[in-house]
């Protein structure tokens, strides 16, 4: 995928305001979450460079492909979850996969969240970004990347799905 793409999502997830793991749960919560979590492996907090926060990550491996689970907790809450899948080729859109997305939700999440995600209702949207909305949450896909949005910040990023879609990327980014 696309660097400067994939970075346009996880900015406009950073412009909402902190959410996630499962909604409602504090950082200390989400680490014991995470940690149990069979489906994140190698599950450990590190520090971001760029932010100087603690940042949570793990491999995900779903159907033989591997992707980077990341997290970085904000004011005591997950502020955003995502999974990027890297050994997929960029041609290949997640939002055109969705078994796969009900796949890798379901093993991360839970029945009950990948059961939100098959009902969820697609936002109409002619771009780059394909995100849909749960009754428990919310869920966009960029490329070979999964994301994870608390309901209430939903807004925010359906807004921002047109900055995204506006840049231009190349190999080069």
């Amino acid at each position: 995928m696309q660097r400067a793409g994939f970075y346009c999502l996880v900015l406009i997830g950073a412009l909402c305001t902190p959410v996630l793991a499962l909604p409602g749960q504090t950082t200390a919560q989400f680490a014991a979450w995470g940690k149990a979590n069979a489906a994140l492996r190698g599950f450990h907090a590190s520090i971001d460079d760029e932010t100087g926060g603690t940042n949570y990550m793990a491999t995900v491996v779903e159907q033989g492909y591997h992707g980077e689970y990341n997290a970085e907790p904000q004011r005591g809450r997950v502020h955003m979850e995502y999974i990027s899948f890297q050994d997929m080729p960029d041609a290949w859109h997640l939002e055109f996969h969705l078994p796969f997305v009900i796949a890798t939700i379901r093993d991360v999440y839970g029945e009950a969240i990948a059961a939100d995600f098959t009902r969820a209702q697609r936002i109409p949207h002619v771009g780059r970004v394909a995100a849909w909305q749960g009754k428990k949450l919310a869920y966009a896909t960029f490329g070979t990347a999964l994301f994870i949005v608390d309901t209430p910040e939903f807004a925010n990023l359906v807004e921002n799905m047109h900055v995204c879609d506006a840049i231009v990327c190349d190999d080069d980014d």
